[in-house]
């Protein structure tokens, strides 16, 4: 592109509007909207999936310290 088919902002005759009409931003913050809580609802997962992966580590080592009990008895 030359600097002869770039024209400046006082070279524009027109006035500087909206890209896209409204309806265009409504879609897009509905896909915004979808996009958040398909985030949310991933995240919510992993936090889900660490805290049963701890439970079960926990119950593991209980389980050994009971046996552990148990045998000590």
């Amino acid at each position: 592109m030359d600097a002869g088919s770039v024209r400046t902002l006082r070279d524009c005759p027109e006035g500087i509007g909206l890209v896209g009409g409204l309806k265009d931003d409504f879609q897009e913050i509905g896909g915004l909207r979808y996009a958040l809580i398909f985030e949310t609802l991933r995240t919510t997962l992993l936090i889900l999936l660490a805290i049963v992966r701890v439970g079960a580590l926990g119950a593991g080592y209980v389980e050994r310290w009971l046996d552990d009990e148990a045998i000590g008895e």
